[in-house]
């Protein structure tokens, strides 16, 4: 089962205040917990991976494995430091945008990226499927980076932390 988190996709949109981890993670628990009574492995890839460490922390036993994509506690709440993104435009300014964020990474894996997660709007042009607020109430999570290192070292199942080579989001430094 793979979930859109709030505000991601076509997933509900939330108050600015109601994008924590915590908060979250209580949202994602709630519809795991309506979908299945089967054991889990949890796979999250970044801001995901991190609610999914707090899931797995609430969930005890029944979470196998966690397993985590470009992801840990030290960038959590730092969206607002990131260089805005374009919110709508054409194909090639939505990704031009994302790729002066990530010039490490090629443009066509870039576009493949952008591609999966927006909408083509009736006037023709683009826009993203994430809600603004969430890159708002950054601060909110950047002061959960404690419970979330809490939350991974309470763990006592494997842990799986993949690391994209280009993606440049985790450091050896983090790990």
């Amino acid at each position: 089962i793979a979930y859109d988190l709030p505000g991601h996709g076509h997933s509900l949109r939330l108050a600015a205040d109601g994008y924590t981890t915590k908060a979250i993670a209580e949202l994602v628990t709630t519809r795991i917990l309506a979908d299945t009574e089967h054991d889990i492995v949890l796979v999250g890839h970044s801001y995901g991976a991190m609610v999914g460490a707090v899931v797995a922390a609430t969930f005890g036993r029944r979470v196998k494995t966690l397993i985590i994509l470009d992801a840990t506690p030290h960038r959590i709440g730092t969206a607002e430091d990131d260089p805005e993104t374009t919110l709508v435009g054409t194909l090639d300014q939505l990704v031009d945008s994302v790729h002066a964020r990530v010039p490490q990474r090629r443009r066509d894996s870039v576009l493949r990226g952008v591609n999966l997660n927006i909408r083509c709007r009736e006037d023709g042009l683009r826009e993203w499927l994430w809600d603004p607020n969430f890159r708002k109430s950054s601060p909110l999570r950047r002061g959960e980076q404690d419970s979330i290192w809490s939350a991974l070292t309470s763990l006592d199942i494997p842990i799986t932390l993949v690391v994209g080579e280009r993606a440049g989001k985790v450091t050896k430094a983090m790990v």
